[in-house]
């Protein structure tokens, strides 16, 4: 990097440094973000366990995440004789022959229908990235939300900033297998470039065009009580307030109503709120502080701390999101968390939530 533009940077703002267990500096608001090495799964966000299935049928894939032009395999395993297959939409993705191939970004179902039951497989297809590059060059966001851009930096130790720090706020999430997700958060209304571009090679960069307008008008498909979780938030992240407990309660509701949503939408049955497993996410939420991992601080699994009995359990942590609608938008933006969210085989959950320093914690079980 030149002095003169490092000069420039240090004029706008600090780089955003990780800590050592993974944890981006989400808490900064900085037009700099860097992503942090990881040479594994993202295993310090997201975590499932599941018990040996039962003999019977079953689909071979519950969920799959695709590329533009890819394919991949199912099959209804231990179905014997014809099994009618549904696509949700065929602009997204088509079946034939045991194969789905992904024709457009988007999210639908695969139904498969056997002797009068159907199961589900909910595909997931985005555009292809460049070789160094993301998978959308344009964003537009209202004032207050947040976008993901998915980021391939071809093995290139690439820096990201934004032209104009007061438009929006950058975080990375880790580097995996040389791509990283930009979680960006419109903060005023305005346009800004945010500039991706190689350390050791300035001239090798690509652009994302930001635009952030006012909202405007009622979001009919949110209760009265979403719009008020969002003005408490909002108030809190300006005044720095202590949230009672009612409130924790709000937003406990919040990102389980925001999840069966999400389930809705993917033609998946909701979960059902569990008292002891929000009692047991409380207990998660107060240890991720000392070690944000899915090993407690004792050093056994995160699964220990659920009390019910049951086949399969997944946990999804998070920390740095200051409402409801920001966590659960983080979630379903990170492949692991969201299959977690998605997972049919889960009934109930349970969520925690940890005002200093807004941390995040969803328990399932099935």
């Amino acid at each position: 990097m030149s002095k003169k533009l490092r000069k420039a940077a240090i004029a706008l703002a600090a780089v955003i440094t990780v800590s050592a267990n993974g944890i981006t500096a989400g808490a900064f608001d900085s037009p700099w973000a860097k992503p942090t090495e990881k040479n594994t799964a993202a295993a310090d966000s997201v975590q499932t366990s599941t018990a040996s299935e039962e003999s019977g049928i079953h689909l071979s894939r519950k969920s799959v995440e695709m590329t533009k032009g890819e394919k991949v395999s199912i099959k209804l395993t231990g179905a014997e004789g014809t099994v009618k297959w549904t696509v949700s939409d065929k602009n997204i993705f088509t079946y034939s022959g045991g194969i789905i191939t992904a024709k457009g970004a988007g999210k639908g179902t695969l139904t498969a229908e056997y002797k009068g039951k159907k199961y589900k497989c909910t595909v997931t297809v985005s555009e292809k990235i460049d070789d160094f590059g993301a998978d959308i060059y344009s964003l537009k966001l209202k004032k207050g939300g947040t976008g993901t851009v998915k980021i391939n930096t071809a093995g290139k130790q690439v820096m990201v900033m934004s032209d104009n720090a007061n438009v929006c706020s950058l975080k990375c999430s880790a580097l995996i297998d040389g791509c990283f997700d930009l979680t960006v958060t419109a903060k005023a209304n305005g346009s800004c470039n945010i500039v991706v571009y190689d350390v050791n090679n300035t001239k090798d960069k690509f652009t994302v065009k930001l635009t952030v307008s006012e909202q405007t008008g009622t979001d009919k498909s949110r209760p009265d009580t979403a719009k008020t979780i969002g003005a408490q938030m909002g108030a809190k992240a300006q005044q720095k307030t202590e949230t009672d407990a009612d409130d924790t309660s709000d937003y406990i509701d919040e990102v389980i109503r925001l999840c069966n949503e999400e389930r809705e939408s993917a033609g998946l049955a909701p979960l059902k709120k569990s008292d002891s497993l929000t009692d047991s996410a409380a207990v998660r939420v107060g240890e991720i502080p000392n070690k944000f991992s899915h090993t407690r601080p004792d050093g056994s699994s995160c699964f220990t701390a659920i009390t019910e009995k049951s086949k399969t359990s997944g946990e999804n942590i998070a920390a740095g999101h200051e409402d409801p609608e920001q966590v659960v938008d983080g979630w379903m933006n990170s492949p692991g968390h969201r299959a977690n969210i998605l997972n049919p085989d889960f009934t109930e959950i349970g969520v925690g939530y940890n005002e200093n320093g807004n941390y995040w914690v969803q328990l399932f079980i099935g």
